[in-house]
């Protein structure tokens, strides 16, 4: 567009976040001349600051305040809690867990465009209480938060749109001045999104989106696949659609692994997924049922690569194995080991056993309840931390057992805190002290599920531990006190974050069942795409170490009832036969040709892609066994 000579000024490109803008500014920068004009390229929230900045600005009156502490949140969320019940006998809970999914629960509304659009409670699938208090407070929280002139991150295009609805002028000249937009990864945006973009259209503006909606990730922020799949048309008038089927990332193993776990999914368009490289590229099962199976793996990355998580208690056992070796590491997103729970349990689990009184710290002692106690209320929490920090761990736990009126529930796992504290002290009179540690750490966690397998499966950080059996605990306190950020190494960052990016080796951990997917869902089934198709050259997979099923079916694979299936093999793993993928992409890129092997009718689709105008004599071999 710049080549036919448009002008850059009537161009406006929206990115989903800041790193994709900086990235495509600099592409867009780099291939003009130096000094020229180019197109405004910025985030939604972006486009939302400068519309408020820019009327306040022509008001002369100052901008509300960007307040991004919780605590502040939390504040005048209780005010106006307090302020209901006084006034209205409405009985809402102020405790802060309850006052936290509240706030949580706004900023879905607010992506919804609520209240101007009414939303599906029932599809939200939030408890009736939730619903009914939000529902109260919404209104008058937000009338307070705009009589205190502050807004979040959220609010900065939520309250651009209240302004533009407000204000048909100054929307007008926000239109008039636009003549083209684009919007990047169209598949997560979200109904507030869609309303802004429909302000700025006018009947000369051209609007080009850009998007998969096999990478629709965000539904939990309102997105939704169907926008791309048939939304669009149904929105707007005239559409083109062109389907890029065609990838350039990753090669044809990785290809064909995508398709075979994508045909599951029903919100999609009858699409495949064909590499346009000439080569097969690499996918690497190892069979372990740790980290430590993926130590040669790892040993062998560099700082152009990345190991992808799908949550960072995912990251663990990685980051012991990566430490403990001397590998260094980037990790993007998330505390180091040392700083998240499994970590700080352990931290403050071996001060109670090195020292009398230990005084933890507060998030040390915060992680330590929660570790026996998942589920306790702020308020037990806080003021049992109060306690522990100030008089140390034993002496807190029994002040905190000497409070009147203290739930029965409440009372029992302070005393499993004090036997835990207790058998921990114990560990130096055992032969092998950290491994006592250890399955002191174990019993702990365990116990404190009042239904069994509720809390499973356990901390992946407790079966690394065993690296330190021989080691005396104070040389683990050191290595736990002297852990610092690498500036070098490969990328240890969630799959979320990585949406986007492409390195040439990915190493995905944990695809085992309860891990990944949490839950069977298109939705995290999408987010398995996303992962595996980050790696160009090379993806590695760490898999349980035994699993006949899953093996046979990766030999061959055949009709079968995954539902029914009940190994430790994630079911993602199972639909995308990864072993199969490869060999079967070997093949046809080694003949030239057609496969003379059984083909899963994805794969037979794939291969009728590439030999359009060839006979397979096999076919209803395929046809037959499928």
């Amino acid at each position: 567009m710049l080549a036919e000579g448009i002008d850059p000024e009537s161009m406006l490109i929206l990115m989903f976040n800041k790193s994709a803008q900086e990235v495509f500014q600099q592409r867009l920068s780099d291939g003009q001349e130096e000094g020229a004009t180019l197109p405004s390229v910025m985030t939604f929230h972006a486009l939302g600051l400068r519309i408020l900045d820019i009327w306040y600005d022509r008001k002369k009156a100052a901008p509300p305040m960007l307040v991004d502490e919780e605590s502040e949140w939390m504040g005048l969320l209780a005010q106006v809690v307090d302020i209901e019940n006084r006034m209205q006998q409405a009985g809402i809970n102020g405790h802060p867990d309850h006052l936290r999914k509240i706030l949580v629960a706004f900023d879905v509304l607010k992506n919804m465009d609520y209240p101007h659009e009414n939303p599906d409670w029932d599809a939200l699938g939030w408890p009736a209480h939730l619903r009914e208090h939000v529902q109260i407070l919404f209104p008058k929280f937000e009338a307070e938060r705009k009589n205190q002139s502050i807004l979040g991150l959220n609010d900065l295009l939520y309250d651009a749109v209240q302004l533009m609805r407000a204000q048909s002028d100054y929307a007008g000249e926000w239109r008039d001045s636009l003549h083209h937009i684009m919007v990047d990864e169209y598949q997560d945006s979200n109904p507030l999104q869609h309303w802004i973009v429909d302000q700025l259209l006018h009947n000369d503006s051209s609007l080009m989106v850009v998007g998969d909606e096999d990478q629709c990730i965000y539904t939990w922020r309102a997105a939704d696949p169907d926008m791309m799949v048939r939304g669009f048309e149904a929105r707007y008038k005239n559409v083109r659609r062109y389907m890029l089927s065609r990838t350039f990332r990753y090669g044809h193993a990785v290809a064909l692994m995508a398709n075979h776990v994508l045909q599951h999914n029903r919100i999609r368009p009858d699409k495949l997924v064909v590499s346009g490289l000439d080569k097969t590229g690499n996918i690497e099962v190892v069979r372990g049922n740790d980290g430590l199976a993926l130590l040669p793996a790892l040993r062998a990355l560099t700082s152009d690569d990345a190991i992808l998580v799908r949550e960072f208690r995912h990251a663990e056992d990685i980051e012991l194995v990566l430490r403990y070796h001397g590998l260094p590491y980037r990790l993007e997103g998330a505390p180091l080991f040392p700083a998240r729970q499994t970590g700080l349990v352990l931290r403050m689990s071996l001060g109670c056993v090195l020292e009398k009184p230990y005084r933890p710290t507060v998030e040390q002692a915060r992680a330590w309840i929660r570790w026996v106690d998942p589920d306790a209320s702020s308020l037990f929490v806080d003021y049992l931390v109060d306690d522990m920090t100030v008089l140390g761990v034993e002496c807190g736990i029994r002040n905190a057992m000497a409070r009147d009126n203290l739930p029965a529930r409440q009372q029992n796992h302070l005393v499993q805190m004090l036997v835990f504290n207790g058998r921990l002290r114990d560990a130096l009179t055992q032969k092998d002290p950290m491994g006592s540690v250890q399955r002191r750490m174990e019993d702990a966690w365990s116990r404190a599920v009042d239904k069994p397998g509720e809390r499973n499966p356990p901390p992946l950080g407790l079966s690394m531990l065993g690296l330190f059996h021989a080691s005396p605990l104070e040389e683990v306190v050191e290595f736990l006190q002297n852990w610092e950020a690498d500036e070098t190494g490969p990328v240890l960052t969630s799959i979320h974050r990585a949406k986007g990016g492409g390195w040439p080796t990915v190493v995905l951990p944990h695809t085992e069942a309860n891990r990944f997917p949490t839950e069977v869902s298109e939705e995290e089934r999408r987010l398995f795409y996303v992962a595996i198709t980050r790696a160009k050259e090379q993806l590695v997979l760490l898999v349980p170490k035994e699993d006949a099923v899953r093996d046979a079916l990766w030999r061959q694979p055949v009709q079968a009832n995954l539902e029914s299936y009940q190994g430790p093999t994630g079911r993602f793993m199972l639909e995308s036969c990864p072993e199969y993928a490869l060999n079967t992409a070997r093949g046809w890129l080694s003949t030239g040709k057609p496969s003379m092997d059984i083909l899963t009718p994805t794969a037979r689709r794939y291969e009728a892609v590439l030999y359009p105008n060839t006979f397979k004599s096999s076919g209803l071999w395929d046809k037959l066994n499928f």
